[in-house]
């Protein structure tokens, strides 16, 4: 009985706002816009999944402005709070976060955390063009350090969309690079070092990590910019933060992770709605684990970083 720690719930009404132009072609547009607690219930039944923690997902068509967009993500934390009453062991939440407006994003920590009771709080990758572990945004950080949070990073699409194959979705390219620069972001602006109690969360497998650890270990050992900022170097940070399974769920990306990532830093993700939910679990019975191993990602690890889970 899986705990799913990447589920997008899609708060009723909002589907036109949370769906990108042209995903009418995608098999899943069907499950996006009709996303129900009792319609997710189902499919997390047939996946083995007893818990999913739920966060808005991420698109470009978000209300914009100082006013609006908080008010967006007020509704979405409420909806969201409403699932976790109405059916209290099936789902946990990831709060939204109206960044980049500072207040706006404190007061929201605060009810999510403090009345809502969210889990944890989802952070995107960037928000008008301020990535992550950019100083600007460093008062919301230091408050979620400051209470030792949870804290869900996902990836946003950015201007760099303006430079794909056109007709290739974004999700193939362009978004596993995106949570890649969000994550440098926060090595080589000291957000890692500035934070350390912040316990975060990175989606499919940390997006293009395997492949640039060992680039960035070049440069934090050989650039003097970086000693401060990395101090117990790149792989030792990386492996202290916890990373989904979401579309990596094979033999090979599997290895590539846990080639700097220990296993009780790996969590189940499905996704869901914008994947098949299945997706992840199928491709976990094809990796060669132990017993061990597949208990704690299915499920153990994500108890350790949110106990009330726990079974008895």
């Amino acid at each position: 009985m899986r705990i799913d720690v990447h589920h997008h719930l899609v708060p009723p009404g909002f589907s036109h706002l949370l769906v990108r132009p042209g995903q009418e072609q995608s098999p899943y547009f069907d499950e996006v816009t009709n996303w129900t607690p009792a319609r997710a219930i189902e499919r997390m039944d047939s996946d083995g999944i007893d818990t999913a923690v739920t966060s808005v997902v991420g698109a470009g068509g978000w209300p914009a402005g100082e006013t609006a967009f908080p008010a967006f993500m007020r509704q979405c934390n409420e909806y969201a709070a409403q699932c976790m009453a109405d059916y209290p062991s099936r789902f946990g939440m990831f709060a939204g976060v109206p960044l980049p407006y500072i207040d706006a994003s404190l007061a929201e920590i605060a009810h999510s955390l403090d009345d809502l009771k969210a889990d944890g709080v989802c952070i995107y990758t960037s928000y008008n063009g301020i990535r992550i572990g950019n100083p600007q945004l460093d008062p919301v950080l230091e408050e979620l350090n400051r209470r030792n949070a949870l804290v869900f990073i996902h990836p946003v699409g950015s201007p760099l969309l303006e430079q794909l194959v056109p007709g290739l979705a974004v999700g193939y390219t362009e978004l596993v690079f995106e949570t890649s620069r969000t994550i440098a972001s926060m090595l080589f602006n000291g957000a890692f070092a500035r934070f350390p109690d912040i316990r975060f969360i990175f989606p499919h497998g940390g997006g293009a990590l395997p492949l640039l650890t060992e680039r960035w270990n070049l440069l934090g050992r050989t650039d003097e910019r970086f000693a401060a900022l990395i101090p117990h170097g790149v792989e030792a940070e990386l492996a202290r933060h916890c990373y989904d399974m979401a579309t990596i769920a094979t033999p090979r990306m599997y290895d590539a992770l846990r080639a700097f990532v220990p296993a009780d830093r790996i969590l189940f993700g499905s996704d869901y709605p914008l994947l098949k939910i299945g997706s992840t679990g199928e491709g976990l019975a094809r990796i060669t684990l132990t017993p061990e191993e597949r208990h704690a990602i299915n499920r153990g690890n994500a108890e350790r970083l949110m106990p009330r889970f726990t079974h008895a």
